[in-house]
């Protein structure tokens, strides 16, 4: 069934639906800015009219299954689209591809109630839905910049098979600019005209907590291009905002109160979400740095830490030591905005700076570990605890952990992984690694043990027991979760980032 598009005098025949007039209309009017840039002006549309169904394309990738599962939840009927038949069979059987607390209990949930769906062809999900949100990958190329193949790809789609008034929003981390071309993409080769608003809705979940962060965001931003579109985002995220229809699982103490809103345009929303994440990349170098001056000077991280994070300009975000930011998102996003910086002739310095530190931390660790058992690691049974990127996900992408079991494999050392999610998708990466079922096999006969992420398991480990299964005692702690005095009590040689 396809969407209809009455006249703006017209009643539609169904309250979930918002039509417009033709692209046309949309087109025709403009209007100048104090700044003497040129807009649309917002055609007249029905103000009875509500968002209906939503389709998530991108639907069984990380963003795009938690959009459609946060608005599925909230009582919206959603269909997710993706190519990967196999994610989309498992999607359909209730069963997730991704690890986050209480992800597998909302999907069978709200499949059993019809609100959401998964689907390989986008075609009728775009046609029957008024909202559409492209969350496709946008990967860095070979030179550092975002790889926007698939968005232009999904936006040639969209723009084949629209019908009716639709907002098409741009969940995708996407560079400054791609909007003007989506925009253009979409309102090409319609000779009737089709009526669409084009929204920035940048993500900013956390993996682990992306179902809570969904729920309980700090903020929503909204770029547009018009009043109506804006109007639109705030329905559709209206028990969000509100605090009405929250997600409530391990929640009950949080404070309930309306989320901040920021409403600006196309530009600036695309820009937030690159600094924000360059933001906190920034914060994981310098904490990394000063950890750096500690082991020369004698100081300990953790004190200065504690000292920092009181401040309350400051805060305690971000300010962990370890091995550094991985993921798939604070690198290849800092490395999209510095192509950004100097595409518009501004010269990153401290971002460059940040990518610099990043990379010294992993050598660093591996620095530690030869330093410990000798230049030569050949033969060397080295247990690796954890390879996820960060604890609670089974994301393995751009792991800093699997950066340093490679470079271990490549020494010749006898790598042995555990790690409660991350293993599957672990052995498509490490092929002369062994996997072991549990922590207590994986250090067994180990000369060295390597924490790589802060699993909060690996700080509740027996060592009096693991002291009984390893060669050599000797931990290197990458993500300062353990506890320094009981593990030198306990006869082992203890380092870790910054740490005395």
């Amino acid at each position: 069934m396809q969407k209809s598009t009455p006249t703006p005098s017209t009643t539609p025949t169904n309250a979930e639906r918002r039509p417009g007039p033709s692209v046309a209309m949309y087109r025709t009017t403009r209007f100048v800015d104090s700044s003497g840039r040129s807009h649309h002006a917002d055609p007249p549309r029905s103000p009875k009219s509500r968002p209906g169904q939503i389709c998530v394309i991108g639907g069984a990738g990380y963003v795009g299954l938690t959009t459609a599962l946060g608005f599925a939840e909230t009582g919206r009927r959603v269909v997710a689209v993706d190519i990967d038949e196999g994610r989309v069979a498992q999607l359909n059987r209730g069963v997730s591809p991704i690890y986050e607390r209480g992800i597998e209990e909302m999907l069978r949930r709200n499949l059993d109630t019809g609100r959401l769906s998964f689907a390989i062809d986008p075609v009728d999900a775009i046609a029957q839905s008024d909202t559409i949100f492209i969350a496709v990958g946008t990967p860095a190329s070979a030179n550092g910049r975002p790889d926007l193949s698939q968005v232009i790809c999904v936006s040639e789609t969209i723009a084949r098979h629209l019908r009716g008034y639709t907002v098409v929003a741009i969940r995708s981390t996407v560079p400054t600019g791609t909007t003007a071309t989506v925009r253009e993409i979409l309102g090409q080769d319609h000779d009737e005209g089709v009526d669409f608003d084009l929204v920035v809705n940048p993500e900013f979940l956390r993996e682990g907590n992306a179902l809570e962060d969904f729920f309980y965001p700090d903020r929503l931003v909204f770029g547009t291009s018009s009043k109506f579109a804006g109007e639109w985002m705030r329905e559709l995220y209206r028990p969000i905002i509100s605090g009405e229809n929250r997600w409530n699982e391990g929640k009950q103490d949080r404070e309930l109160r309306p989320t901040p809103l920021i409403e600006t345009n196309l530009t600036d929303a695309e820009l937030i979400k690159h600094a924000a994440n360059a933001f906190l990349a920034t914060r994981v170098s310098f904490i990394n740095e000063v950890a750096a001056i500690c082991e020369r000077v004698g100081a300990d991280i953790d004190q200065v830490k504690a000292g920092l994070s009181q401040d309350p300009r400051i805060g305690e975000s971000h300010l962990n030591p370890g091995l550094g930011f991985g993921g798939p998102c604070l690198e290849k996003d800092l490395t999209a905005l510095v192509t950004i910086a100097e595409d518009a002739g501004v010269d990153p310095v401290v971002m460059r700076a940040v990518l610099d530190r990043n990379e010294r931390q992993v050598v660093s660790v591996l620095s530690k570990v030869r330093g410990l058992l000798g230049p030569s690691l050949h033969g060397r049974p080295i247990a690796i605890l954890g390879v996820a990127f960060k604890a609670h996900t089974n994301d393995v992408r751009n792991s800093l952990a699997l950066r340093i079991a490679h470079a271990l494999e490549n020494d010749g050392a006898a790598v042995r992984v555990y790690d409660p999610m991350g293993m599957p998708q672990a052995r498509n990466e490490l092929h002369q690694t062994v996997f072991c079922s549990d922590v207590y096999e994986a250090v067994k006969g180990t000369q060295a043990i390597l924490v790589l992420t802060e699993w909060p398991e690996f700080a509740e480990l027996d060592f009096r027991r693991v002291r009984r299964l390893v060669d050599c005692p000797i931990v290197i702690d990458g993500r300062n979760v353990l506890d320094a005095r009981a593990l030198r009590s306990n006869g082992f040689q203890y380092l870790g980032i910054g740490r005395r």
